[in-house]
């Protein structure tokens, strides 16, 4: 089944509470902080799956692992700082960006973000380039 979807309705969708943010999505540094979604669709070995995310405002750890994933903001301002190099990358609405596998930083939220997501879980495949 196809889902299309606009960024007005993705930005106004009603959510599920998934409750405060916990790792291993993400390690809040300031403070609790709620968060919701909704999946869209989950592969039958769970290796990809689609949906939006919501979280509120504040600093969060995020630790990609073996999980790699494309985000679409469509509300709030993502500010990803890595660790490796302390390079910044901003994501606003209407833009997009990949984080790869084992990518690590901080994600800095000054107001809720909303986003389209698709996780790839890359730990049953052999090899990842």
């Amino acid at each position: 089944m196809v889902f299309p979807l606009s960024d007005a309705d993705a930005a106004t969708m009603e959510l599920d509470d998934y409750g405060p943010l916990a790792p291993p999505v993400g390690t809040p540094l300031d403070g609790p902080m709620a968060t919701s979604g909704k999946v869209f669709w989950r592969a039958a070995n769970g290796v990809v799956f689609t949906g939006i995310w919501e979280c509120g405002a504040g600093r969060m750890r995020a630790d990609f692992g073996n999980d790699g994933e494309l985000v679409h903001v469509v509300k709030g301002t993502l500010r990803a700082v890595a660790d490796e190099d302390g390079a910044e990358v901003v994501v606003r609405p209407g833009e997009s960006a990949t984080f790869p596998p084992f990518w690590s930083g901080v994600w800095h939220l000054d107001e809720p973000m909303r986003k389209v997501f698709c996780v790839f879980d890359f730990s049953s495949l052999a090899a990842v380039e």
